[in-house]
């Protein structure tokens, strides 16, 4: 394979909707060789970065109100994973001990104990 075979022959590419979108102006027009390769790739990045960019600000947002943004250099992606998840693992026990049911559930209902037993299961 050659890298015409792996990329378009004009300065576009397919965004995540699935419509063509010009790298730069008039690029449907222009051709993309191995001349031009680092210029394309460029702005093949730089469009991709762009399209993601306001799903990755409220990622970040989001991760801000659970952590100080200026401290997420401080921790690993696990460490970033409990903080924001939590255990993998759940204390079922715990969860049934300290679960309040609101009238007219109680906790002996019959719907209560079979949620019970499949939690248990997992």
């Amino acid at each position: 394979e050659s890298y015409m075979d792996l990329v378009p022959n004009k300065f576009i590419m397919i965004g995540y909707d699935g419509k063509e979108v010009e790298l730069k102006e008039d690029g449907k027009n222009i051709d993309n060789t191995w001349e031009t390769r680092e210029e394309y790739l460029s702005l093949l990045k730089q469009a991709k970065l762009a399209e993601v960019r306001p799903q990755a600000q409220a990622i970040r947002k989001g991760l801000g109100t659970i952590v100080p943004i200026q401290l997420l250099p401080l921790f690993t992606w696990q460490e970033l994973e409990m903080m924001v998840c939590g255990k993998r693992e759940i204390d079922i026990d715990y969860l049934r001990a300290n679960t309040r049911y609101r009238a007219p559930v109680k906790g002996t209902d019959p719907h209560v104990k079979m949620l019970w037993e499949v939690l248990e299961d997992f």
